[in-house]
């Protein structure tokens, strides 16, 4: 085609500043509601998180009064100071949804920038709206283009080293910028590219959402205002697919950018528990389990083992964890809780809910493998699988999962995720009525101007 004979940069660029919605089914703005929706739930849970806190009290001696909303506390500040704090608190609990195409965390990239310049500027839910889709697209197209599972492998967490370049993308959509300040707006954003992932389990893994998103504003600003940087930033040797990328192939950009709509093409999938992906599958067959154990059974439990995908444990380093954030990464955690408890919920990753003494006998009690044909079962799986065997009581059980409930192809209902939203408002005791809330966001996409949330009561049941 003949995009593919432009560069890389000039590509998204143009896409970015191009990209045509009025011939676009409505479906598209039912998938971003509800990514905003959870993404909303995930950010005011963290509003007692430790590392939130922390972060709200330094940020804080730094930023002054402003037009954009601080959504766990209710504050308003500035735009990039509100971008990084929403940020911050969308992911500090792993709760946010999951792209498996990005392995990554999409919307938490997106939002935080995008609310906080369209509250600075009144600008329409519509515009929010095909700004996501704009940026989604585009976190897309790179991911296929560097690819995204060596990226991940060298150490990077695509959620911000990929969320930075989507995130200013969509910024630029947002705000209308030219394809040569476009342009420049990637290059700049292209030397803000940070993340390590020897940080998952610690408060900096969810600062990197925040410090991608307010790297995003600042790219976008700069950009705004005649900014330069290199307007070959993507392809340049020196760029980022030759500082990032393994073996990085263009094309697949081209031609992922080629058909729009990648949200509906490759799905966003909802976390039902506020733990890494990964555990998920895992998560589903110990809860299963626990069902079908015996109650005495449940306290003779010999031994667990859980075979996974190749590959399958790479995000979870934590096997002796200690922590509540550790045991997010810690599919032996997630066994052992599943097991025990027979849920896991937001108060399951309490420091002191991991360091309870028969978790942490259970804990060493599991072996963890990985191999290419799952145990039991059918030998064929599609992208991940689970299976979970425990020798209880003298019998053994066994469950696989390879499609765990919130994934796209076996999705949570509107009633679920506005469920998971009520009760994330009731844990973090913020100040937020929550059925007014969510009724609002539910109607982001139909406001004229979004300024807040002046209208909805927000009086904190709990000090901040």
């Amino acid at each position: 085609m003949m995009h593919s004979k432009l560069g890389a940069t000039e590509r998204v660029a143009r896409y970015i500043a191009e990209a045509d919605f009025s011939r676009a089914s409505d479906e598209y703005v039912v998938h971003v509601r509800r990514a905003i929706v959870d993404l909303f739930a995930a950010t005011l849970a963290a509003r007692n998180d430790d590392g939130f806190r922390i972060l709200h009290r330094v940020v804080s001696e730094e930023m002054k009064p402003g037009p954009c909303t601080i959504l766990a506390t209710g504050e308003k500040t500035t735009p990039a100071h509100a971008a990084l704090l929403n940020g911050g608190a969308g992911h500090a609990l792993d709760y946010d949804d999951v792209s498996d195409t990005l392995y990554g965390h999409p919307t938490v990239a997106l939002v935080p920038p995008l609310l906080a310049i369209a509250e600075s500027r009144g600008l329409s839910g519509r515009q929010v709206v095909e700004a996501y889709s704009v940026g989604f697209d585009v976190a897309i197209a790179i991911s296929h283009a560097l690819p995204v599972r060596p990226h991940f492998d060298r150490g990077w967490h695509a959620t911000a080293s990929v969320g930075v370049m989507a995130a200013t993308a969509a910024l630029c959509r947002l705000m209308g910028l030219s394809v040569e300040k476009t342009r420049n707006a990637l290059g700049i954003a292209g030397s803000n590219v940070g993340s390590s992932r020897q940080n998952f389990g610690t408060m900096t893994k969810p600062l990197h959402p925040g410090m991608s998103s307010f790297s995003a504003v600042l790219s976008a600003r700069l950009a705004e205002e005649g900014f330069t940087a290199d307007p070959d930033q993507l392809e340049k040797p020196l760029g980022y697919f030759a500082t990032f990328g393994v073996n990085s192939n263009v094309t697949r950009l081209h031609e992922s950018l080629d058909s729009p709509f990648a949200l509906l093409r490759d799905g966003l999938s909802f976390k039902k528990f506020p733990c890494c992906y990964n555990t998920h599958r895992t998560t589903d067959a110990a809860i299963a389990l626990s069902r079908m154990l015996p109650p005495a059974a449940l306290g003779d439990i010999e031994y667990a083992k859980v075979t996974l995908h190749p590959s399958g444990i790479d995000p979870l380093i934590h096997h002796r964890p200690t922590t509540g954030l550790q045991g997010k990464f810690s599919i032996e955690y997630v066994i052992a809780a599943g097991l025990l408890d027979g849920e896991v919920t937001l108060l399951s990753f309490m420091d002191d809910a991991v360091q309870r003494p028969a978790i942490q006998q259970l804990i060493r009690k599991i072996e963890v493998c990985e191999q290419q044909v799952p145990p039991i079962g059918k030998p064929e799986w599609d992208f991940a699988y689970s299976v979970l065997e425990v020798k209880a009581g003298g019998k053994v059980y066994r469950e696989r999962v390879d499609i765990p409930r919130g994934d796209c192809r076996r999705p949570l209902g509107d009633d679920e995720l506005d469920l998971k939203f009520v009760r994330a408002v009731q844990y973090a005791g913020s100040g937020w009525d929550a059925q007014a809330l969510l009724a609002e966001i539910r109607n982001l996409p139909a406001r004229e101007e979004l300024t807040g949330f002046a209208n909805i009561p927000f009086t904190a049941s709990q000090p901040f």
